[in-house]
């Protein structure tokens, strides 16, 4: 029978094979924590398999103990690798310094050396004798003082780094789980194929099982690598995220109890630095614990409030509770993050939309009295002529109903002046102003034209009411005397009358028109009203009002 096929050979080369694509898939995601020094350990489960291959092929006895001695560049350094893995996987590797990594090395490497120079000193194989006088009969190793303080020193680095991801499913997420499950399992079945070697209870004295199971490692890593996601996200990477947030996370349990706390949340509630897990919320923070015993559900923008643990802050408070699909609560997680600032932000900013508002409220008052003071004859308080020629122009334009104006002028209004000064024609004047104020309603109004003239504008009134509003307004301005300088005098007016469209469609044939009436009334002996007529192109006489 060909040696080379021999079955024992085949499974061998197998695991072997699988291992090595195991760790090109491994070294592919060699970004990931740890993942380089799993490679490494694969390599050294290839080199250690392929030694004992190499050593069941070979003949000789000297042959197999030279393979056997090739075999421990693999055993020597596989529970190093491992261990150093469990460290940068679970970000352990913060607690060893890096300078600190080469003295793990040294027991292996002594181990090596005293493996190589074993003829010498038979420290670590006291004798080698073949297991059976047939040909190519496999050879049983007796263990030396050597093998024993490597092989416990060994045992030490593989349970320690198997201890560390086993605590660490305890409090990573499902995925992570999952991830963390596929390690150990892969390891799993070689750990109890060497513990079974060791203890020299296998059935076939001086064969090492521990190679043939890594053919089921390496199958089972193979999986978790192409279809698990192994390596593609580290478990540590969630946490870190939670130790770095600066947002504060609690999580409770059912009764309330802490199960953890990141470093944000012990500085934001200002935590003792003795808080133990499992402590009562109600103990660490009340007013956490009431709120959630008031609230049945939380709004997911979650709801804000100061605390009384913390004072002069002001937080977000987000409550989420802690079920896999639809299994009952296990607990909460509270999320809580400093808004303080924001929420003094807010209301600087409010405060300044305030001032704001008020300072446009202002400006928009001022502009407005601007405009009216721009519009009004300062010495009257009636519009001005600015005024009156924008809005009937307006008026002329928007309507076809009939818009009459009604022209007044003070008599002798200089020999008012002359007589008696300037403060009591400026007298006069407000008294007609005041006169017409109370005589006209909304809309119509009426204006200071300039000097003594002043015009009312009479919207949707007739030729002949205005003629009589004019001359009830002429009557009663001389029946009514006006006092300068504590003596009674008696003031006329002379009033002209014209409508649109009768007399002017326009601003300029309109404004002329009235003129024109206010003149005949002028020319006529003055004290009068005179209506423009309707037909001044026939050049009848103008229709007037005598006293």
């Amino acid at each position: 029978m060909n040696t080379l096929f021999r079955p024992e050979v085949v499974a061998l080369c197998g695991a072997a094979t699988l291992c090595v694509v195991a760790a090109l898939l491994s070294w592919r995601r060699r970004l990931t924590p740890g993942s380089q020094w799993f490679t490494l350990a694969l390599i050294s489960c290839t080199i250690w398999t392929l030694a004992q291959a190499a050593e069941t092929l070979v003949p000789s006895a000297p042959d197999k103990i030279f393979c056997s001695k090739m075999a421990y560049f693999g055993i020597a350094t596989l529970p190093v690798f491992w261990f150093i893995f469990a460290l940068r996987y679970q970000e352990r590797i913060r607690t060893v310094r890096n300078s600190l990594l080469p003295l793990f090395f040294m027991l292996p490497v002594l181990t090596i050396v005293a493996v190589l120079t074993n003829d010498s000193h038979r420290l670590v194989w006291p004798t080698v004798v073949p297991r059976t006088s047939a040909p190519n009969s496999s050879l049983i190793y007796e263990h030396g003082p050597v093998f024993w303080v490597f092989a416990f020193y060994g045992y030490i680095l593989l349970v320690s780094g198997t201890i560390m991801l086993v605590r660490g499913v305890v409090r990573q997420h499902t995925l992570y789980k999952q991830q963390t499950f596929a390690i150990l399992l892969g390891i799993f079945f070689p750990f109890i194929g060497n513990i079974v070697y060791l203890s020299g209870k296998f059935p076939i004295p001086g064969v090492d099982p521990t190679p043939f199971f890594f053919g089921i490692s390496g199958l089972w890593i193979l999986l978790a690598l192409s279809h698990r996601g192994l390596f593609d996200l580290a478990p540590v990477a969630r946490d870190r995220l939670v130790e770095s947030m600066t947002d504060g996370l609690l999580v409770i349990d059912g009764q309330r109890r802490l199960i953890d706390a990141n470093p944000a949340a012990r500085t934001l509630l200002k935590l003792p630095a003795d808080l133990r897990i499992g402590q009562s919320l109600d103990r660490i923070c009340p007013t956490l614990a009431q709120l959630i015993a008031e609230e049945s559900e939380f709004p997911a923008e979650g709801i804000e409030r100061d605390l009384p643990e913390s004072p002069g802050r002001y937080f977000n408070i987000r409550i989420a509770s802690l079920s896999e699909r639809n299994a009952p609560s296990l607990g909460q997680m509270i999320v809580l993050r400093d808004v303080t600032e924001y929420r003094e932000a807010e209301q600087e900013l409010r405060h300044l939309n305030n001032c704001l508002k008020d300072q446009l409220d202002e400006i928009h008052g001022l502009k407005d009295r601007l405009q009216e003071q721009a519009n009004r004859d300062p010495l009257t308080g009636l519009y001005n002529r600015r005024f009156l020629l924008q809005m009937l122009e307006y008026q002329l334009s928007a309507t076809r109903n009939p818009i009459s104006l009604v022209m007044l002028d003070i008599d002798y209004f200089k020999q008012i002046n002359d007589r008696h000064g300037h403060a009591a024609g400026d007298t006069v004047i407000t008294c007609l102003a005041g006169m017409l104020r109370t005589q006209i309603i909304n809309p119509e109004f009426a204006c200071r034209f300039g000097g003594e003239e002043f015009v009312v504008v009479l919207p949707g009134v007739s030729l002949r009411e205005a003629t009589e509003r004019g001359e009830k307004w002429r009557d009663l301005f001389q029946s009514t005397p006006v006092m300068v300088q504590g003596k009674p005098v008696h003031v006329t007016l002379s009033v002209g009358v014209a409508m649109s469209p009768e007399h002017g469609s326009n601003l300029e044939a309109l404004l002329h028109g009235v003129d024109t009436a206010l003149y005949a009334a002028k020319n006529g002996g003055r004290n009068r009203v005179v209506a423009l007529p309707s037909r001044m192109s026939r050049r009848e006489p103008l229709a007037e009002s005598r006293r």
